[in-house]
C-alpha cells in the first residue's frame, strides 16, 4: 500500500499532521485544528446547562467527547 503525499495532509489547514487525532467517525486531524473546532463548537453553547456537542469537520458527526480524550492517530504519526 503506497501513500499519497496529500493522505499526510490535515483536511482542515492542509499541512501535515501534527499530532492527529482520531473523530468517533473515524476522521483525523490535527490537534490544533481539532481544539479550534471544539472551541467554535463550545462558543455556540447558550447555557451552562447545556453539555457542548461537537462536530467532525469533514462529515458532521456529533460527539460529546473532546478533543482531549480522543485517540491519537498513531499509525499517522509512523509515516
Amino acid at each position: 500500500m503506497s501513500t499519497n503525499e496529500t493522505d499526510l495532509n490535515c483536511p482542515v489547514c492542509l499541512n501535515i499532521f501534527v499530532m492527529p487525532r482520531i473523530y468517533s467517525c473515524g476522521h483525523s486531524v490535527c490537534e490544533e485544528c481539532m481544539y479550534k473546532c471544539d472551541k467554535e463548537n463550545e462558543e455556540s453553547v447558550v447555557s451552562n446547562f447545556d453539555t457542548p456537542v461537537y462536530k467532525c469537520p469533514i462529515c458532521r458527526i456529533k460527539s460529546i467527547v473532546p478533543y482531549i480524550d480522543r485517540p491519537l492517530n498513531r499509525r499517522l504519526m509512523t509515516i
